[in-house]
């Protein structure tokens, strides 16, 4: 998993991230779009339109070079995928693959730039018997700042802002 640094536009085959350093040539790639940026007011109760918005975007695409923070893919971008709010994830192939019982394919921690996607491609049978999951992977819960007045409770508690979610990366029920 690496950040995209800058926006790709669509009909590109450059992408630049944050390091390329776990990628070789050949190798398979989904870019996807993780976040849309924009400004949600908390407590707006109007509609937020969510065919607008670019999260959930991704495609898949293959390595032809890279050098440190620079990507060159093997065909032009469909979508365009902005930088700072998207990732490019490395996606595994297999000709076959089993999950044994105790066994487990388990998504990476979203950390607010990468992270939350379990990818693979399985071009034969998966034969799951153990665990494939994000659970619990995805975006980050929680408010960044203390002190906020919610649902009638006044909030004070200490919460340290790397590790909480911003307006709209999660949803609040």
């Amino acid at each position: 998993y690496t950040a995209l640094t800058q926006t790709a536009t669509r009909g590109t085959t450059q992408l630049q991230v944050a390091s390329a350093h776990d990628l070789t040539a050949g190798d398979l790639i989904m870019v996807y779009q993780a976040q849309s940026p924009g400004s949600f007011t908390p407590g707006d109760q109007s509609k937020i339109p969510l065919r607008t918005l670019e999260a959930g975007r991704w495609e898949l695409a293959r390595v032809v070079r890279h050098d440190g923070t620079h990507v060159t893919v093997d065909h032009e971008l469909v979508s365009s995928y902005i930088g700072g709010h998207a990732q490019v994830i490395r996606v595994p192939e297999y000709d076959s693959l089993t999950v044994q019982t105790q066994g487990s394919l388990i998504a990476k921690d979203w950390n607010g730039r990468t992270g939350g996607v379990l990818a693979a491609l399985v071009k034969g049978e998966l034969n799951n018997l153990g665990t494939l999951s994000a659970s619990g992977a995805g975006f980050r819960g929680g408010r960044r700042s203390t002190n906020e007045w919610i649902r009638g409770r006044y909030l004070d508690t200490p919460v340290s802002p790397c590790t909480l979610g911003g307006v709209g990366e999660g949803l609040d029920s």
